[in-house]
C-alpha cells in the first residue's frame, strides 16, 4: 500500500504528461517567446504596490496576534520592497536640467 502511494503520483504523470513532440528546441522557443509577451504586458508597478499593502496587512494582523518573529520578518520584506521601488523609481527617471 505504502509503495502504491509513492508510484501512483509517478506513473500518472508519466502517462498524462502528453504527447513527446519532435523539437523541443521549437517548444522552449515559443514557451520564451510568450513568457516575454507576458512580462511585456503586466503591472509591476501595481503588483509591487499590492505586494506591500498586503504585507501591512498582514504585519498589522501579526501585532494584534502579538506574533513579534513574524512582524520582524515581515518588516524586513516591506523594507526590501520599498527599498527596490525607490531603486526602479530612481533609475528609470530622466535626469532633468
Amino acid at each position: 500500500m505504502r509503495v502504491f502511494r509513492f508510484v501512483a503520483p509517478i506513473a500518472a504523470l508519466l502517462l498524462f504528461a502528453g504527447p513527446v513532440h519532435a523539437d523541443p528546441k521549437g517548444d522552449v522557443s515559443a514557451k520564451i517567446k510568450a513568457a516575454m509577451e507576458a512580462y511585456d504586458s503586466f503591472d509591476y508597478d501595481g503588483a509591487k504596490k499590492q505586494l506591500t499593502a498586503e504585507m501591512r496587512r498582514i504585519h498589522a494582523l501579526c501585532d494584534d496576534y502579538k506574533d513579534v518573529a513574524t512582524a520582524s520578518l515581515i518588516e524586513v520584506w516591506i523594507d526590501e520592497a520599498e527599498r527596490r521601488t525607490w531603486f526602479l523609481f530612481e533609475a528609470t527617471r530622466r535626469a532633468e536640467g
